[in-house]
């Protein structure tokens, strides 16, 4: 009877066993494909659940598999000032794809990006006067597609037009060692991660602010950082968020001026209403060139996100935020009066906050070394 009893038990734990196996096989079979169509992979019903609307629609563009699961039109030609082959970036004509931090210990901010947040170093240069540019980000900068990356196969990881990071050191010697002063204007750069811990933010040298749900971070140098876990976003870094004294003339540069447009506010997860991550500001205004690109979030003073006692008048760039860098895919940049005026209308943005044209030619060299 014992043995009987025994044996009983061996195949109920076996039984067990082959079960969690099925179960973690088909957890990590979500992880590795992100982009399976619902006919395809079951839809999770939990806070987690739903695959997002931006993770399908690459792989029903490569595939031509549509909601219907039916094979529909593939893609047609590129515009005639595409950005690369993405499906994201292909229609447009200007994308943000970089921004500039100064940083007083280049060592220090690398080690907390890579280290806390799990991003790689791109490339590292430095200029005759020692200016150091090390260059991060959380995959492939691209505008089109890697070679190594399969459709409803490969992560996210390792799909293309990644934004980046240009942590910028100067060999001054008056280098303040707690970090460049952020200004008034600058708010928090937001990032939707798939994975992170807080004790690996801090051991990287990270200064929490809060933690109640989602975090902020301040990193080595200065930089804040709202980072949300939440894998529901083809790039990790989703936008920068602005103060501004006036919410229409911010706007009339970014959509005029610029050619950005409303678009839909970005989530790390598919929730609409969570704890784990804030919703849109009221009164603000979120603008983009193309959905799923890197965007701008303009917090006006009625927005519930100032800091107590800060007044419109007094909002003003810091050293710490250098701006971003939007690749022109017109061609116009290549003649100097063109030049001449993008350089006037670098420095119109109303707050000051720093804009710079990159020639979609000059991007693409830039990369590639």
């Amino acid at each position: 009877m014992c043995e009987m009893m025994r044996h009983a038990r061996w195949y109920r734990n076996a039984a067990l066993f082959i079960m969690m196996c099925q179960v973690v096989e088909g957890l990590n079979l979500q992880r590795r494909r992100p982009g399976l169509t619902h006919r395809m992979a079951p839809r999770m019903a939990t806070e987690h659940g739903d695959m997002s609307v931006a993770r399908r629609s690459v792989l029903e563009t490569w595939t031509g598999i549509g909601a219907s699961g039916v094979v529909s039109a593939t893609l047609g030609p590129k515009a005639a000032h595409a950005l690369g082959t993405l499906p994201e970036t292909a229609p447009l004509s200007r994308m943000v794809a970089q921004a500039v931090v100064r940083v007083p210990d280049t060592a220090a901010a690398v080690a907390f990006f890579v280290n806390g947040l799990f991003m790689e170093v791109k490339r590292q240069t430095k200029a005759p006067d020692g200016t150091l540019t090390t260059t991060v980000g959380f995959g492939p900068e691209e505008l089109d597609v890697p070679k190594e990356f399969v459709p409803g196969i490969s992560s996210f990881k390792e799909y293309g037009a990644h934004f980046t990071l240009q942590l910028v050191e100067t060999p001054d010697d008056d280098k303040p060692a707690d970090g460049y002063d952020a200004g008034t204007s600058f708010a928090y750069l937001a990032m939707g991660v798939p994975f992170y811990r807080i004790s690996k933010l801090i051991e990287a040298g990270g200064e929490i602010q809060s933690a109640y749900g989602f975090t902020v971070v301040k990193a080595p140098g200065g930089l804040p950082c709202q980072v949300v876990l939440g894998d529901q976003v083809r790039d990790p870094f989703m936008f920068a968020a602005y103060r501004v004294k006036d919410l229409k003339a911010s706007e009339k540069y970014y959509m005029e001026t610029l050619g950005m447009k409303p678009s839909t506010y970005p989530r790390a997860r598919p929730a609409e209403v969570s704890s784990f991550e804030p919703p849109q500001p009221p009164k603000s205004s979120y603008l983009s060139f193309g959905n799923d690109t890197f965007g701008v979030l303009l917090l006006p003073k009625n927005s519930g996100t100032w800091p107590k006692g800060l007044k419109p008048n007094a909002i003003a760039p810091g050293e710490l935020w250098g701006g971003l860098h939007v690749v022109d895919g017109s061609g116009a940049l290549a003649t100097p009066g063109n030049r001449a005026v993008a350089a006037m209308l670098e420095g119109s943005e109303p707050d000051g906050n720093g804009v710079k044209f990159v020639d979609y030619d000059s991007y693409v060299a830039e990369i590639s070394r």
